[in-house]
């Protein structure tokens, strides 16, 4: 049985010591050199440690190699080229707390796989022994309650020693760098269209509707649907800003990913670090949406949402990217996302869209780190023609979003009466938009269109009375078992 490790994590984090001298400071007071599985990796940070213990400078690459000359061991074999290998060829972390805390779970990991094969060894050769050699490991490995501690790492520090830090805004007043975020709303709420404008403003340095972007960098999207219209989409903004897309440091999946599995996880990680070496660490990734990239299991249980915040943590860590799933809201409860509220626990930022009456939509900011919560604000869709003609000599348009002035209705309770209608209907458009999403994969025609059985149990499940479906009903195209969407009609 291999050793739990991850060599690309490790390389990352002297790679992050040997570039700046603060987060190697930082490093040094959070981690011992047994974290490290690599025994190359442990001897770089114990000669840093020592640099930076003497008041040297650990991103010096002479220094560090004068102090792995003292140490016994591989670490007098690294070589000056070496280190500048490292250096430059493995991804900087802009964020520290994730690598260090998967370092540290799988240091300890380690520790307890080789206790277990100790333990299995001493049952065949000295049985009568293993019981005192376990209790006395345990003591070792744990601080006497069972907990597994760092050795030489206290569990706690004092608040002098903490670190001050500011904001580290990818856009001012909108979203921190190396945080995880969601943006949800209905269907039909220009979920995509926002996250687009996100994405994009952090591509090119642009402004967010005036708030300042303060980092820029590649954006990757993992796209579960909508794939065929994606590029207008992005053309669109660009035509109105005066962008050349095709310049811009902007990255889309081929196929959606599976987030609650841990190969398709690897899989993505893998060409993180590709990315990173050809264009830079990304600063954003966007998943949409999260149904049709979560992968098996239920978006509704608590296991598998955190399996998928773990995916999204696992993704973060690379290179301290921020990750905005975007998501669908509640089937009847449209002032929360959908699933779990295991995502909503896990949340840095999250943003809600409201659908208004007049085809405008609201975002309203629900969570905000540690910062003061925004006022909501209102965009419209706008038109645009990409410039281009279709076989038939019609123009080929997409659209894009306008802030407008503040629409007040959001908010406010819409549902009324009709309230079990407008439960139904958004159920079935949810429905036809995930089906037809399978079918345009598949290469097919939308339909529009689902059987009505599945719909009706869908409504049941969502607080629907057979009375309310029967009641109801008249007012939906149904015809031959199935259920059209009004979107389509």
């Amino acid at each position: 049985m291999s050793a739990p490790n991850d060599l690309d994590l490790e390389f990352g984090c002297c790679s992050t010591i040997l570039n700046s001298t603060e987060d190697a400071t930082a490093l040094c007071k959070e981690m011992q050199p047994d974290v490290f599985y690599s025994l190359k990796c442990s001897a770089i940070f114990r000669a840093a440690s020592a640099v930076n213990n003497s008041g040297g400078n650990p991103t010096d690459l002479h220094e560090i190699k004068v102090h792995l000359q003292a140490q016994q061991g591989i670490g007098r074999e690294i070589q000056l080229s070496e280190l500048m290998r490292i250096r430059d060829e493995y991804p900087v972390f802009a964020g520290l707390s994730g690598p260090v805390a998967r370092l540290q779970e799988l240091s300890r990991l380690r520790k307890l796989q080789s206790f277990t094969s100790e333990v299995n060894r001493r049952i065949t050769t000295n049985p009568d022994g293993v019981f005192d050699y376990a209790t006395e490991s345990l003591l070792s490995l744990t601080d006497g309650s069972g907990a597994f501690t760092q050795k030489n790492n206290d569990f706690f520090i004092h608040v002098a020693d903490m670190k001050d830090t500011l904001p580290e805004w990818l856009i001012k007043g909108v979203i921190e760098g190396n945080c995880l975020t969601n943006l949800f709303g209905p269907v039909g709420s220009l979920k995509t269209f926002l996250a687009i404008v996100i994405a994009l403003c952090i591509a090119s340095g642009k402004d967010f509707y005036g708030n300042k972007v303060k980092d820029t960098g590649p954006v990757l999207f993992i796209i579960g649907e909508g794939l065929s219209g994606f590029k207008r989409r992005l053309k669109a903004w660009c035509l109105k800003h005066g962008v050349d897309l095709d310049s811009l440091p902007v990255l889309v999946s081929r196929q959606p990913a599976q987030m609650t599995l841990a190969e398709s996880v690897a899989d993505i990680k893998r060409s993180i670090k590709v990315i990173s070496e050809k264009y830079g660490p990304p600063k954003l990734i966007v998943i949409d949406t999260l149904n049709r990239n979560f992968g098996p299991g239920d978006e509704n249980s608590t296991s598998d949402m955190t399996t998928y915040n773990r995916g999204c943590d696992a993704l973060r860590a690379v290179c301290g990217s921020t990750i905005l799933t975007v998501h669908h809201s509640g089937l009847a409860e449209k002032e929360r996302a959908r699933g779990s509220v295991a995502l909503f626990g896990s949340l840095d930022y999250c943003y809600r869209i409201d659908m208004n009456k007049d085809e405008t939509i609201n975002l309203i900011f629900l969570k905000c780190k540690d910062q003061p919560k925004p006022g909501p604000r209102t965009f419209a869709k706008k038109v645009i023609d990409l410039g281009i003609r279709d076989d038939e000599g019609e123009p080929v348009t997409s659209c894009i979003l306008e802030e407008v002035a503040l629409n007040v209705e959001s908010g406010k309770d819409r549902r009324g009466r009709g309230g079990k209608q407008k439960i139904m209907q958004g159920i079935l458009d949810e429905m036809v938009n995930d089906r037809d999403a399978d079918l345009l994969s598949m290469g097919e025609k939308p339909e529009g269109r689902i059987p009505e059985a599945l719909w009706t149990e869908r409504c049941r499940e969502a607080g629907c009375t057979r009375s309310d479906i029967s009641r109801n009903k008249s007012k939906f195209i149904i015809q031959d078992g199935f259920v059209y969407s009004k979107l389509y009609a």
